[in-house]
């Protein structure tokens, strides 16, 4: 019985999977990019519903009419996404398609954070609140609407694309476009119909599904990870398909969490079926708008000569601020490091996506293997902390080249979902088992002592202890000298 039942809330659990990734198959089917600023779309469609219909038990604006406001935000976003963002792009590699996409989501959950703040919101149903019993199991009206709209729109939108001669004019631009162009097709006209349409459906899913859950700028990006492994599952083309995956990624979610009490067991099962789906589908079908021109036709930013010892100068001096400013300070001690862990962040995705091709989403997850890997071996093995550095940053990159291998058979978009995958699962199964400790001693590394964020702190209390029995007085303490003790 716990099978039937979890098969039945897995159902209504994948439908807002579905329905994203319905989206996400549109976006690349149509235009040739694996979006992810959709999640943003969601996002903002389910901030403004709350706005305006109030939280739970206010009443402010009728739920209609707050929908419909909601929902023709979002799509106005889309719109003014496709124009300023999105078609500066369009001739552009498709890994530079995702990462500009990547960089829009990241716009609107800083402005949607500026504007309603971290607490997370409710919202009332748009639906009446009464449900339905199945089995042992009580659904929703509203969960019944999210299932019936993604079903509808997964069955309009693949007969559209297919009967309407405008779906045939979207497909002939995603297969080639310069063949529509000829044919009198404006590919501008058409990419903003489909990113309209796209943003649209995404605002839909944002404010059908912000009354079933707490709303947070994390809500849509976290269903986002789910609604990719579906549209992995379609092969980045089929929507009836991609619908499917949505549902059977929800299915199996809720089965093994009624399964298993194993913190992110989910995931680690979500990541088993991508890589049973890598594995055993050997063609995956492509679409020449993605494709973009070839990389030695893609224009390069070229300093010209008489700038470049100017500079050159900038660069020497920012770095020489950055290590003489942090040095004194706690403060901009803790700025710097984070400046360095950044850069060097920076740096790994720039050697996999920029000189690679391939987009790598999973670079956080090499930086946890080697945190909870080095306290691993400091807090419960007692190792010194260098040889801990050197051994944990050996295992990330031998599981960083156990992980790379389908990238030798996989184009970039399936390779970002996989290993955002891989990266879901790290952070909520692997990094949370109980042998990993969740802090570990600063200690020393080659002589340097880690214990402050500043060494002239300690440099400053050593010299104050030297000086004080010279003069004749008791120590003091470094408080009474005016130096800072965090």
């Amino acid at each position: 019985m716990t099978f039937v039942n979890g098969t039945i809330l897995g159902v209504f659990t994948g439908a807002p999977y579905a329905m994203l990734a319905i989206v996400v198959t549109l976006m690349y089917r149509s235009t040739g990019v694996l979006s992810l600023a959709h999640a943003g779309f969601a996002s903002i469609a389910a901030y403004v519903y709350v706005d305006l219909a109030g939280p739970l038990g206010d009443s402010q604006w009728p739920v209609v009419p707050a929908a419909v406001i909601a929902v023709a935000v979002a799509a106005t976003t889309g719109m003014l996404v496709e124009r300023v963002a999105i078609r500066q792009v369009r001739h552009a590699p498709a890994t530079t398609k995702l990462i500009a996409t990547l960089g829009v989501l990241t716009v609107i959950n800083g402005t949607l954070l500026y504007f309603y703040g971290v607490d997370p919101k409710s919202a009332r149903l748009v639906f009446p609140n009464k449900t339905v019993q199945i089995g042992d199991v009580r659904v929703a009206y509203q969960q019944f609407a999210v299932l019936a709209i993604a079903v509808g729109s997964a069955l309009l939108l693949s007969r559209f694309l297919h009967r309407a001669r405008f779906g045939v004019a979207i497909r002939a631009v995603a297969d080639d476009p310069d063949a529509a162009r000829l044919a009198g097709v404006r590919p501008n006209a058409v990419s903003q119909f489909n990113w309209i349409i796209g943003a649209t459906l995404a605002g839909v899913t944002g404010v059908l599904v912000a009354p079933l859950q707490l709303v947070s700028v994390g809500t849509f990006p976290l269903l986002l990870t789910k609604a990719l492994v579906a549209t992995l599952i379609g092969g980045l083309v089929s929507l009836p398909l991609a619908f499917a995956g949505g549902i059977a990624v929800g299915v199996i979610e809720s089965i093994s969490i009624l399964k298993s009490s194993v913190p992110g067991a989910s995931d680690l099962v979500i990541l088993v079926l991508v890589t049973a789906v890598l594995l055993f589908r050997r063609k995956w079908p492509t679409v020449a708008a993605s494709a973009g021109p070839t990389s030695h036709s893609v224009p390069r930013f070229t300093v010209p000569a008489r700038f470049r010892w100017l500079l050159m100068a900038m660069a020497l001096a920012g770095v020489a601020a950055a290590v003489i400013i942090p040095a004194g300070s706690t403060y901009w001690s803790f700025i710097g490091g984070r400046a360095i862990f950044f850069t060097i962040q920076c740096l790994a995705i720039v050697v996999v996506s920029g000189w690679g091709g391939q987009v790598s989403l999973m670079q956080a997850a090499y930086a946890g293997i080697g945190a909870f890997g080095t306290a691993y071996l400091v807090v419960e093995r007692g190792w010194p902390l260098g040889p801990s550095l050197l051994v944990a940053a050996i295992a990330g990159m031998l599981i960083g080249g156990l992980v790379g291998i389908p990238a030798l058979r996989l184009s970039g978009p399936q390779f970002a979902v996989a290993s955002l995958a891989f990266a879901g699962a790290a952070s909520s199964w692997l990094f949370k088992q109980k042998q990993f400790p969740r802090s570990m001693p600063r200690g020393d590394l080659f002589g340097f002592d880690l214990s402050s964020d500043t060494g002239a702190l300690h440099d400053g209390r050593r010299r104050t202890r030297a000086l004080r029995p010279r003069l004749g007085c008791p120590p003091l303490h470094p408080r009474h000298v005016g130096i800072r003790v965090p």
